[in-house]
């Protein structure tokens, strides 16, 4: 780790979403803390 990656925010529906690189390797479903 220790890594820098820039995320870009958008708009989906209601809500905003936060997209993050694929190289984090990060699955769709994953909660986060």
């Amino acid at each position: 780790m220790g890594d820098e990656y820039r995320a870009k925010t958008f708009k989906s529906g209601n809500s905003v979403a936060l997209r993050l690189p694929k190289a984090l390797g990060i699955k769709e479903g994953m909660e986060m803390k």
